[in-house]
């Protein structure tokens, strides 16, 4: 039965109930609000059979795409296993790319959605549930995302997810490539004691301005040198990537920052990699204090998809009064705030510093090498302030 797309819950339930039992239309009901929830995110989404923990926990269609034409390019005649593939995001993408799949997920429920689905998309299905600890096969590649919640919370402890992160390894000496989806918040720098028997990189993969996830790629599917990489994915565009290797930090003074023209805030993906010294000199760009994320510049930045840039209109010392005055020269009156390294909440700062103008304003409030500054700005697209 066919239940169109735009009509609402109610008269869904209505004419459901009209052919089936209540189970059978609660059921129903269920995948119809999944399938709606995961339009934009997955690809086939009005055809796929889900589970709420499953689609919380799948890939995202566009970066499991990434993912599948890495594998491919690098290892197109490999036997890949995805170990852990829920309701098969991952597997849909490899799939396409006409890499041998046999895709495994522990849950009986998942195996049975991660089945249909391939089958439904028009892929042969190879499905097995079992424990991703224990390879049911010896393939030549593995994907693995290891559960991360410990009772009914989420942990950033490596050791206390399923697979733990030393048993990943175990498992990535096993076969010639391996690439295991982590936690986007992990600190990489806190697992270097792990037992690396294999070549091995990091990356951070960042879509349409989240950070979503960091890879572990080992084996034959690592960058040259462990070199880290960043993937920035948005829209339909193709991703965007950058690669080398953490830099020291620096920062400028007070009276150099004072000097600059333009504010760019890097993309999460970049902060969290520890390219950012590196991304910055290389192109004449300054992180506006001590560890404080914003980059500041002369002169008016490339435009880059690592970036989002604002001219810098006028700036005061982050005092109330100081700040409103600011405001009433420029006629602002409500605020966009974007802060960095102040203890108040954005929030907060908006009702604290709100002017009577008639305009909109932005403005970004960050700590310096002493005190804190907002910077009144207008977006690098738009130049409609003075």
């Amino acid at each position: 039965m066919h239940i169109p797309a735009d009509i609402g819950e109610l008269e869904a339930s209505t004419l459901l109930r009209r052919q089936f039992t209540p189970e059978v239309v609660r059921e129903a009901l269920q995948q119809r609000d999944l399938r709606r929830r995961a339009q934009g995110r997955l690809h086939h989404a009005e055809k796929l059979f889900f589970t709420s923990r499953g689609l919380e926990q799948a890939t995202r269609g566009r970066v499991a795409d990434a993912r599948a034409e890495r594998i491919a390019r690098l290892m197109p005649t490999a036997l890949v296993l995805d170990a852990t593939a829920g309701i098969g995001s991952d597997s849909l993408a490899l799939a396409s790319k006409n890499l041998r799949l046999l895709s495994a997920d522990l849950d009986p429920d998942h195996a049975k959605c991660l089945a249909k689905n391939l089958a439904r998309c028009g892929f042969r299905a190879h499905v097995v549930i079992a424990d991703a600890a224990r390879l049911p096969a010896k393939p030549d590649v593995l994907v693995c995302d290891p559960d991360r919640r410990v009772g009914n919370r989420r942990s950033l402890d490596p050791e206390r997810w399923s697979p733990k992160l030393s048993t990943c390894l175990d498992l990535a000496s096993q076969v010639r490539g391996a690439c295991f989806k982590l936690a986007p918040a992990l600190d990489v720098e806190q697992v270097g004691s792990l037992p690396f028997r294999q070549p091995h990189s990091w990356q951070w993969t960042s879509a349409d301005g989240d950070l979503v996830e960091v890879a572990l790629w080992t084996g034959e599917l690592a960058a040259p040198s462990g070199e880290r990489e960043i993937q920035i994915i948005a829209g339909e565009s193709e991703p965007v990537h950058y690669r080398g290797v953490p830099e020291p930090e620096f920062h400028l003074s007070v009276e150099e920052a004072l000097s600059m023209g333009w504010i760019s805030e890097p993309d999460p993906a970049l902060i969290r990699s520890g390219l950012l010294a590196k991304f910055a000199r290389e192109r004449d760009l300054h992180p506006i204090g001590p560890s404080i994320a914003y980059l500041a510049s002369k002169n008016r930045p490339d435009p880059s998809p690592f970036l989002k840039s604002w001219r810098v209109i006028a700036s005061e010392s982050a005092d109330r009064r100081r700040v409103r005055a600011l405001l009433r020269e420029h006629d602002i009156g409500e605020l966009v705030i974007k802060k960095r390294g102040h203890p108040r909440t954005a929030a907060e700062l908006a009702r604290e510093f709100r002017g009577k103008g008639t305009q909109l304003g932005t403005l970004i409030v960050t700590r310096l090498e002493r005190g804190h500054r907002a910077f009144l700005v207008t977006p690098l697209e738009s130049e409609a302030l003075s």
